[in-house]
């Protein structure tokens, strides 16, 4: 419906108590992929990163034997390319000068709603479709974020695999984070060696935010009358809604390191120019950015049961 007198006539007239603009009569959620995901920017095209792997565990060395020699490994290499996203909008001079309400000078908030939302969305993605196991949500490995649909493994550079996924989809409780967060202390590189992962925030959809709360802010155990010390109080473990986030089952544990990324090209850009010929005010908005990950390890998921 194009912005001209005839479609808004009802700005025109005045007496009108109220006129609620249903994106910005409500407040956005602060911005939330920035608290999963590491924040960039670039000046490029695309962005590259690559994962290089160390040596395995040193052998022993009998007496006047030589010593054994290994070589790094180059390993996966993810490319970040960066996407437009844009949106404008268009009205008539005459309904922009005769607005009563000034509805129409405030559609520059609602664009910039606009493109504030499909960062999130985008970012979210990843999560959501971490299970998912078709060609375009693999990552550098070969798997999605979360494994195999059936292995739940990554395959490691220097043979084996790992995981990052329950082997038994499970809803979140008090054994199941038990479960993620040991399996993030059991991480290895991909040569077999521990590396220190330590839980530091349960991500969690609006509808888990209650059993997070109770999982991690109670002084003694949650769901039990035993009066059992709590294992998670103290363990410096935070808990975030994601409330993008529409799976009202999937939680994820993230760790201290990991290699979600989120990398900017180009913020939030606003213009506005005039119509020369038909005086119409045009507005516009765009953004570039790629967001994903690098790497499996550091975060930990399960689609609940």
């Amino acid at each position: 419906m194009p912005a001209i007198r005839a479609n808004f006539s009802h700005l025109l007239a005045p007496g009108l108590a109220n006129v609620f603009r249903q994106n910005m009569d409500f407040k956005q959620y602060p911005e939330e992929y920035s608290q999963v995901f590491q924040l960039d920017k670039s000046i490029r095209q695309y962005e590259e990163e690559s994962i290089v792997i160390g040596f395995g565990s040193a052998p022993v060395k009998p007496e006047r034997a030589s010593t054994a020699y290994d070589d790094p490994i180059q390993g996966d290499k993810k490319r970040y390319t960066f996407l437009t996203y844009s949106l404008g909008f268009r009205v008539s001079r005459e309904l922009w000068e005769d607005d009563l309400y000034g509805v129409i000078k405030q559609m520059p908030q609602e664009l910039a709603f606009s493109m504030r939302d499909v960062v999130e969305i985008v970012a979210v993605g990843t999560f959501i479709n971490g299970f998912t196991d078709s060609a375009a949500n693999l990552g550098p490995d070969g798997e999605p974020l979360f494994g195999d649909g059936v292995t739940k493994t990554h395959p490691l550079a220097g043979g084996g695999t790992g995981s990052n996924q329950l082997s038994v989809a499970a809803d979140l409780n008090v054994d199941s984070l038990e479960l993620a967060l040991n399996l993030l202390a059991e991480t290895t590189n991909d040569r077999g060696l521990l590396i220190r992962l330590i839980g530091q925030v349960l991500i969690v959809p609006t509808e888990l935010q209650w059993t997070a709360k109770q999982l991690l802010e109670s002084e003694l155990q949650a769901y039990t009358a035993n009066n059992q010390v709590n294992p998670f109080k103290g363990m410096n473990l935070s808990y975030f809604v994601w409330h993008y986030l529409t799976d009202p089952d999937a939680w994820f544990v993230r760790a201290q390191r990991h290699y979600l990324k989120h990398w900017w090209r180009l913020r939030p850009d606003f213009r506005n120019d005039d119509d020369f010929d038909n005086d119409d005010a045009k507005f516009k908005s765009r953004e570039r950015f790629d967001g994903g990950y690098t790497n499996w390890r550091g975060i930990v998921g399960s689609p609940g049961a």
